[in-house]
């Protein structure tokens, strides 16, 4: 039996958890709908991805203050092909930050509180109110925790997620196992407050 050293192991379980985030996110961005968040003129906007740039940020910046959306309290979502074209339009020297560059991420660019990528969204983007999406995650502990070698969680610190952890040998094959768990409710907040980029 080939052994694999303890760091494969603890980028395995990275992986693993960076998987279960991921189908939470796919399965929150099915709520964002016309049928969910209004499909008016008002509701949504179409911005093409040929020549995406820092003009079009500052027509969907319009849109959204017509919606009651002011962009100071707002976060603006780019799919993976969107944000990706904003960036290249962009220079840390005239934007006046590394965080685009560095971290891919957009703090106050045209007054929104930040401007962020969700690569696998299928629409191209949307801008929100922290409170247009409701999330909910707690750990679940286990009935008996003595079933398992070691229980616990995990956390993080970003976005507060939460991801229970319990380790356990398997009897029959004496092979260490690990598994994680994701426990969340989603629903739709405030509905008038999303704005969707088509």
């Amino acid at each position: 039996m080939i052994g694999y050293p303890p760091q494969w192991w603890e980028q395995k379980a990275v992986a693993d958890a960076n998987a279960d985030a991921d189908a939470m996110m796919n399965d929150l961005a099915t709520l964002i709908t016309g049928d969910n968040y209004g499909d008016t003129p008002t509701d949504k906007i179409a911005i093409a991805l040929t020549g995406f740039k820092q003009q079009s940020v500052a027509a969907i910046r319009a849109a959204a203050i017509k919606k009651g959306l002011p962009p100071g309290s707002c976060v603006l979502v780019l799919n993976g092909d969107y944000f990706s074209a904003l960036l290249g339009t962009l220079d840390a020297h005239v934007y006046g930050g590394i965080e685009a560059i560095r971290e891919g991420r957009l703090p106050n660019l045209y007054g929104f509180k930040e401007i962020v990528e969700w690569p696998n969204l299928q629409i191209p983007g949307f801008v929100c109110r922290p409170d247009a999406l409701a999330v909910a995650n707690r750990y679940l502990p286990p009935v008996d925790p003595r079933a398992y070698e070691e229980v616990g969680t995990v956390t993080d610190d970003q976005s507060g997620l939460t991801l229970g952890v319990r380790r356990y040998v398997e009897r029959s094959t004496g092979q260490m196992n690990t598994s994680l768990e994701l426990f969340y409710g989603r629903d739709i907040g405030q509905a008038n407050g999303l704005l969707r980029i088509v």
